[in-house]
């Protein structure tokens, strides 16, 4: 018997995600092993699409057959498999079973963006690298934190896959309502500060970061329209960067890595973890605080409550050196709203678009050429 497999319960459609993307539906009848889905007749021409874009599906069953240990001791049968992210260097969906929701990041053997690139057996080293850190941050979580990572199922380095519990009903940070912003953005700056205090993870190897995407773009830009009292001041931070104490940071500590239903928020997407400046966390968490708060139209006293909270429970008083990750973080966040302002004012944007753009990239400018206090640059943006 043939596994069918069709675009969703909707059969023939598309369905659209809240961010607008298209994604698919995979049924798979629940039958182990995966038949080849590309040998079923009908919609020959969908079914090579999904060929060309990610191969035989059957690694996802032969990865599930490991995990009964973790699935309190029942073997998971995939019943639908729907896609959630077409990264660069991984895939991710969501596969259902007969036990639970369960979350597949498949990693690539190679960079898509450079597919000539090969680094096998970068897949593997990753999805075990990725699971072991989860491990990792799950024992040093306090038990009554509101902040953890999401349960690790299983893994595989032969199939460079990670398995971890789907995180039904969490969406990304700073969606939720106003008045709940202040005390989530608390406890994430406690729970930083217990990743930001390791120094090294025993049996993982990981490299330091330094440089990333953001300088890179920003010094690009700065050249491009010769600001060169922004290239020097980034260069600075570049210089400044290679000297200080490096520690565990997670590498990309946006609102779309931490998931949260209102109560509780889960971190995830630990692939770019390395050992570097904190103030990359920070400041990466410090810009995007402050890009929502335009977009949204948050006030001032909204957005330095919640840097407030995060910050003092970050910092508290007894963080060494305090005051001068405080001012790399705002060259850090300076740079992410350069970033997310790039690209906005070309033709055929929305005068919102428009002016989203102007006041990340002018408050961006402020808090890397400017020694005002926090406070003072928030009460401009308007």
């Amino acid at each position: 018997m043939k596994t069918k497999y069709v675009r969703g319960k909707d059969a023939g459609k598309f369905k659209i995600s809240k961010t607008g993307k298209k994604v698919e539906v995979f049924e798979t009848g629940g039958l182990l092993p995966f038949t080849d889905p590309f040998q079923v007749e009908k919609n020959k021409n969908h079914l090579q699409k999904l060929r060309t874009r990610y191969g035989d599906l059957s690694f996802v069953d032969r990865v599930l057959r490991s995990c009964a240990d973790s699935l309190t001791g029942q073997e998971p049968l995939s019943s639908q498999i729907r896609e959630i992210e077409d990264g660069n260097i991984n895939l991710s969906f969501q596969v259902k079973t007969n036990v639970t929701d369960l979350f597949v990041k498949k990693y690539l053997p190679y960079v898509r963006a450079n597919p000539q690139l090969k680094v096998i057996p970068f897949s593997g080293s990753l999805a075990t690298k990725e699971a072991r850190i989860i491990n990792f941050l799950q024992e040093i979580t306090p038990p009554d934190s509101r902040v953890r990572v999401p349960p690790l199922i299983g893994y595989s380095e032969k199939e460079g896959v990670l398995v971890t519990k789907f995180l039904e009903g969490y969406r990304p940070l700073f969606i939720g309502p106003h008045d709940t912003l202040v005390p989530v953005c608390g406890d994430i700056g406690s729970f930083l500060r217990y990743v930001h205090g390791v120094e090294s993870i025993p049996g993982i190897e990981i490299k330091e970061r330094i440089q990333g995407t953001f300088e890179r773009i920003t010094l690009r830009h700065s050249n491009r329209v010769r600001n060169i009292p922004l290239s020097d001041k980034i260069r600075e931070w570049i210089d400044e960067h290679s000297t200080v104490k490096k520690t565990l940071i997670h590498g990309d500590f946006s609102p779309k890595n931490l998931l949260w239903d209102g109560k509780n928020v889960f971190l995830i997407d630990f692939q770019d973890v390395m050992y570097g400046d904190r103030s990359r966390d920070v400041g990466q968490f410090l810009g995007d605080l402050i890009s929502t708060g335009i977009k949204r139209n948050l006030s001032t006293r909204t957005l330095e409550r919640a840097w407030g909270a995060f910050w003092k429970n970050y910092a508290g008083e007894s963080l060494p050196e305090a005051e001068s990750i405080l001012r790399r973080s705002k060259t850090m966040a300076g740079m992410v709203l350069i970033y997310r302002s790039l690209g906005l004012y070309d033709y055929g944007s929305t005068e919102d678009t428009k002016r989203f753009g102007q006041k990340c990239y002018k408050t961006g400018l402020r808090l890397i050429l400017t020694d005002e206090p926090l406070s003072r640059t928030l009460a401009k943006i308007k």
